[in-house]
């Protein structure tokens, strides 16, 4: 054996101090991929490995089922419990055999795991079963039950000295990277291109069927990213150390890929309006499987993320994460993202000559607050003569908008079609015409976990318009927050200033500026790599076993779900005629299906007057 040269006699015993119940098992370099194994990248040799396995150490000491043949250290009690060797085997069925004895009398075989050996090259491989003893390969069959359970220690030890030898591998869920993603694929993008270009971290990428666009020629020229679809991912591919949802998990589908994909998860959560807030969903039984599915998932991941302490504070509010596995890691405010910028153009509906409107980006939801930004328009043009008018460009979203109350603000601002224009959703070459020609970015948003406007704002040297509410002035900064929540004169009357050149306008440009520049992404890939190496070295959590089986149950009720809503599809308004207790007996439906069947002209006559009884009762409804 070659001993690394952080490996002593007094660490040996350290392990197995005050414990005359031990036998000690090391570290040992190529054992067949049981324990750790030394893959001696970048040319280290045992020594160097030793040395980082000492320092990357949890020393554990887990137990183990069995002592392997390779090296180890026996206690003079347990030799003197059990007796030698059987000199009649061969050396490995020996140890196992000696093994078996010392455990059956209640002695306790534990790792060393902050010492590594590597094997002489050359050696004989010794058996790894034996005919000895209750069967076969009782010996792997035990190791591999203590390999495959999740939480238990001996897996948590093994892992945490693996990383000290090769590089972190990581799967990113990259299929939010859809072309209907908008900021959150922009972010997953440099996100991942940050990571990628960290030493030591090797990055796999889930992509979405239609992914941005110039997503894949950008990872394509990063060596160390590797990208599947959805197809290969629930196909079987190996787990990584850690596998990160850059994006809240929605669905119990969702959360049941991760545990496929890696050893460890991570979830980055972005705030908690849906999960507060039934009316952005479809039903209320829709709103509280979303919510259980939020619960479930940050209850199972071993670290969750989010973009501000405000998003973080929420969460601990809510009692859904547990402090110490949670941190904020933030966005960054460069770009390493290099691709080759729209051609402005102007989205329809705009005259290609106007500029110096208030831009108002984002969906309609309700805690976007649009309403705001007309009342905040009305505001300027009847108090200070503001003749320029406000465009909202965003997804009209199905559930949970303000679509009413922006009608209502229109109306009461006494000339809607002068005041404003609602564009929808713009494609990338229509924001950018936007934001080069906007005199503002309007951006009353109630409630954010994280807001890129105002960084967007900050690079096409625009002011931002917001209030001191949420995220926004811990991103980015307090002395920029000119809207008065929520008094649209007041905000007129204070933003005015900057709706043309001065020393306000350019101050208030300079501060956002200085706030994209506070976090860089290679400052986030860092924390986030922090995160992951705290994710493996982190107890199981004692709640994932119990999360699984619930998990289970979400996607049952998601099944049973469909099936219903398919029945439901089939049948129509029929269905209180045919369930139990329904307005027919068993003797009349059957009777009904009779007429039916009887040939289509037969039952047409005979059902005539039940069509006709139908046709009057619509239109009386």
């Amino acid at each position: 054996m070659a001993v690394g040269s952080g490996v002593d006699l007094d660490r040996l015993r350290s392990a197995g101090e005050g414990r005359a119940d031990r036998t000690l098992l090391v570290l040992e370099a190529d054992d067949g991929g049981a324990l750790a194994r030394w893959e001696g990248a970048g040319g280290s040799e045992a020594p160097e490995a030793g040395d980082a396995v000492a320092e990357q150490s949890l020393r554990l000491r887990p137990p183990i089922v069995e002592l392997r043949p390779h090296c180890f250290v026996l206690r003079r009690p347990a030799l003197q419990l059990a007796g030698g060797f059987d000199a009649g085997l061969p050396d490995a069925e020996a140890v196992a055999d000696w093994s078996r004895r010392i455990s059956g009398r209640g002695l306790l075989h534990v790792l060393a795991d902050d010492v590594f050996v590597e094997r002489i090259a050359d050696r004989e491989e010794p058996a790894t079963q034996t005919s000895h003893g209750p069967g076969p390969d009782l010996g792997s069959k035990l190791e591999e039950l203590q390999h495959s359970d999740e939480r238990a220690v001996l897996r948590r030890a093994v892992h945490a000295v693996q990383l000290a030898m090769r590089e972190l591998s990581v799967t990113i869920d990259g299929r939010g990277l859809n072309t209907a993603g908008g900021g959150t694929a922009t972010y997953v993008v440099e996100l991942v291109l940050a990571l990628a270009r960290r030493d030591g971290v090797r990055l796999r990428v889930v992509m979405p069927p239609d992914p941005f666009p110039d997503v894949r020629d950008a990872f394509g020229e990063e060596p160390a990213i590797e990208t599947v679809d959805y197809e290969q991912a629930v196909g079987g591919v190996q787990r990584t150390d850690v596998v990160h949802r850059p994006q809240q998990v929605f669905t119990s589908d969702d959360l049941a890929l991760l545990r496929l994909l890696g050893e460890r998860i991570v979830v980055t959560h972005q705030d908690l309006i849906a999960y507060r807030l039934p009316g952005y969903h479809a039903t209320v039984q829709d709103w509280d499987a979303y919510r259980r599915t939020t619960r479930l998932a940050l209850g199972a991941a071993d670290g969750v993320v989010f973009f501000s302490e405000h998003a973080r504070d929420d969460a601990l509010r809510e009692d859904l994460i547990d402090p110490a596995r949670s941190n904020v890691v933030g966005i960054g405010g460069d770009q390493i993202w290099r691709r080759e910028p729209p051609e402005p153009r102007p989205p329809a509906g705009l005259d290609p000559d106007e500029r110096g409107f208030l831009l108002c980006l984002g969906s309609n939801y309700a805690h976007k607050n649009r309403p705001f930004a007309i009342e905040l328009a009305a505001a300027l043009a009847h108090r200070h003569g503001w003749d320029g008018r406000l465009v909202l460009a965003g997804a009209h979203v199905a559930y949970g908008s303000s679509r009413r109350a922006e009608a209502e603000a229109l109306a009461r601002s006494g000339d809607p079609d002068k005041l404003a224009i609602d564009l929808g959703p713009v494609d990338e070459s229509g924001r950018a015409w936007l934001y080069e020609r906007a005199a503002a970015v309007a951006y009353p948003s109630v409630y954010e976990g994280f807001g890129i406007p105002p960084f967007e704002a900050a690079r096409a040297g625009i002011p931002c318009l917001y209030a001191p509410q949420a995220s926004l002035v811990e991103l980015a900064g307090p002395e920029g927050a000119t809207l008065v929540p929520w008094d649209a004169e007041q905000s007129a009357d204070a933003v005015l200033p900057l709706l043309s050149d001065g020393p306000a306008r350019a101050g208030q440009v300079a501060a956002l500026r200085d706030a994209c520049a506070r976090t860089r992404w290679s400052e986030v890939a860092a924390n986030l790599v922090d995160t992951y190496r705290q994710a493996i070295r982190s107890p199981a959590r004692m709640g994932s076993p119990s999360a699984w089986d619930a998990l289970r149950r979400e996607q049952f009720l998601a099944e049973l779900g469909g099936l219903y809503d398919k029945l439901r599809e089939g049948v129509g308004d029929a269905l209180p005629l045919a369930e139990r207790d329904g307005l027919l007996t068993p003797a009349q439906q059957r009777g009904l299906m009779r007429v039916a069947g009887r040939g289509r002209a037969l039952g047409k006559v005979a059902l005539a007057p039940f069509s006709l009884v139908g046709r009057l009762g619509r239109r009386g409804s």
